[in-house]
């Protein structure tokens, strides 16, 4: 019952895409598909910060992670991808070119 207190005023204020647009959304706004490397990935897909918590095998700690490190978007497509804030966010990425 608590989850549904906390989900309500988000799904209180939805507004969803309308039928005839979906099909021009962007599928990866953020640029992170492209980032994975490998083919086979489960759950292939580009997705920002609250789709990502879904993947996420603590997701109570991912709640308060996320946001701290400033992950905004995740790729998998053969390896998970993460975009984070800065270099500092995401201590195994390589140092930027």
């Amino acid at each position: 019952m608590r989850a549904l207190e906390q989900q309500r005023p988000l799904l209180d204020t939805f507004d969803p895409t309308p039928t005839a647009e979906l099909a021009r959304l962007p599928y990866d706004p953020d640029g992170v598909y492209d980032l994975s490397v490998g083919d086979n990935g489960s759950g292939r897909g580009a997705y920002r910060q609250h789709a990502a918590l879904l993947f996420a095998e603590d997701q109570p700690a991912a709640v308060t992670m996320y946001p701290r490190l400033g992950v905004s978007a995740m790729a998998i497509k053969g390896s998970t991808v993460y975009r984070a804030k800065d270099a500092a966010a995401a201590p195994n990425s390589p140092p930027p070119p």
